[in-house]
């Protein structure tokens, strides 16, 4: 079988490289067995590698077939970063990579070659950070082309959009689906590019991980460009009563990467008619938050499995100090961390997190509503012992803060939330008078500290051996306290 395969693989591509122009219709075939057989990984990544030059090619690019359009996701790593490097290394280099599958997607009417290509880049950005920093250094084509892509009050390409007035007439009176898009003539229509948004947020997501000094200028460009807006409306408020593919990529990606953007888009009622908001809320749920959930809790599990929860208080620490994530993994100091396990339901769509410390427990549960992230998260604490109540609310709080006021994660959450108890029990040693860390009456920590052999001791515990050894002498080194 190998050496069938290769010899029919071999006279496939020399079909293809012998027409003038090339007919890309027979490379379709290859790719079926390429994808239903074992072969070695070079040979197979041939197709594939002359499939990305058809796509690049603007001569070519109308003999794709649909069939070979969905191939085009599959297209290996190592091979995209082959031709990236390529490209810029060619005398009188042209368009970039990236500006070329940009060009590929501008006369994609059914979206089909727009969602691979998003599909193939962000799938690049998980596997190779080398890419990530090369495209992100050059990323001013990219903004050029978000800015260019979106434009305001033009009539859509496609006919999908609708007008606000019309989508809540719709919702309202369950309209026929022969009407017309823009029949009432109200409102905005919005025409929108999605690949280069996409792009930019698929290296953004990533770029946020590899190069975290590189967050606050991503923030500030991501907030010049004021996209997010007509995103979601090219994306959320459409006509189609089941949103496409690319729709649901351009929709899942603001959500993901810009969260606070995307809420701040729906509680603003001159964005979000209230008439409109019930269906945007649904397609969210139906569509979108469950895939954003299902990525978040793959996170929390993965972290779980390896020691990130067990070291986030020097990575924290680090990145305070303003060193990369990755320089400080290598050169972990070693804290007296407390203990943390983390379990997660996808029925429930809930997140529990239980730390430990000596006599020490607190658990907390998140629970995610079914638009997440567009309505906030519910916190709670299933069991407290050693936090009074004062420092949970502030505590919850911050949590709540971090996934409805910052782009952050479930996973940044847990994190920062293992940080601070990290924190507040760094070097906690038990009170000397009664041998436990927490206060068995009041849940207080051991905060009162001699100025003389500086050990720790709880209020209650010190007024009572001051009470009953009638002295204001520390229990240890017989100094007054």
């Amino acid at each position: 079988l190998p050496d069938t395969l290769q010899t029919y693989m071999e006279r496939t591509i020399l079909a293809c490289t012998v027409q003038n122009p090339p007919r890309p219709t027979f490379l379709f075939p290859a790719f079926q067995v390429v994808a239903e057989s074992k072969a070695e990984e070079g040979f197979a990544q041939r197709p594939l590698a002359l499939l990305l030059d058809l796509v690049l090619d603007p001569s070519q690019r109308g003999l794709i077939s649909t069939e070979m359009t969905l191939q085009v996701a599959r297209i290996p790593c190592g091979v995209v970063l082959a031709k990236d490097k390529e490209i810029e290394n060619a005398p009188g280099c042209g368009p970039s990579l990236l500006e070329g599958l940009m060009d590929a997607t501008k006369l994609d009417g059914q979206g089909d070659l727009s969602s691979a290509v998003i599909d193939l880049v962000a799938s690049c950005c998980k596997r190779s950070d080398e890419l990530v920093k090369r495209w992100w250094s050059a990323r001013a084509a990219i903004l050029d082309r978000v800015r260019s892509g979106a434009c305001h009050g033009a009539p859509s390409a496609a006919g999908g959009d609708m007008d606000v007035a019309g989508l809540e007439q719709d919702t309202a009176d369950d309209a026929s689906e022969g009407e017309s898009a823009s029949e009432s003539g109200e409102g905005e229509v919005v025409t929108f590019a999605p690949a280069p948004w996409c792009i930019l947020l698929s290296i953004l997501r990533r770029v946020r991980n590899i190069l975290p000094k590189e967050r606050a200028v991503a923030a500030e460009e991501i907030e010049e460009l004021e996209v997010v807006n007509d995103a979601l409306h090219w994306s959320l408020l459409s006509k189609e009563a089941n949103l496409s593919p690319v729709k649901r990529q351009v929709a899942l990606l603001s959500l993901r990467v810009l969260p606070v953007l995307s809420r701040r888009w729906f509680t603003d009622s001159r964005q979000v008619h209230h008439g409109v908001a019930a269906l945007v809320r649904q397609r969210v749920g139906d569509y979108i938050g469950p895939e954003i959930i299902r990525e978040e809790l793959a996170e929390v599990d993965a972290a779980s499995e390896s020691d990130l929860f067990d070291r986030s208080l020097a990575r924290a620490d680090a990145e305070l100090a303003g060193e990369g994530t990755e320089a400080s993994a290598s050169a972990m100091p070693d804290y007296d961390c407390g203990t943390i396990a983390v379990t997660t339901n996808l029925k429930s769509r809930s997140v529990t997190a239980l730390y430990e410390k000596e006599d020490c427990a607190v658990e907390i549960q998140i629970k995610v509503p079914p638009a997440f992230p567009l309505e906030k998260v519910e916190v709670q604490c299933t069991k407290q012992v050693g936090i009074k109540k004062e420092r949970w609310r502030r505590m919850v709080l911050q949590i709540t803060t971090m996934l409805s006021m910052q782009d952050g994660t479930l996973l940044d959450a847990i994190t920062f939330w293992k940080f601070n108890m990290d924190k507040d029990f760094q070097g906690m040693e038990p009170c000397p008078i009664c041998y436990a860390v927490v206060h068995a009456t009041d849940q207080s920590l051991p905060k009162l500290r001699c100025g003389t052999c500086k050990n720790s001791f709880h209020a209650k515990c010190l007024v009572k051996w001051f009470r009953t050894s009638h002295k204001n002498d520390c229990p240890l080194c017989k100094q007054p306290f």
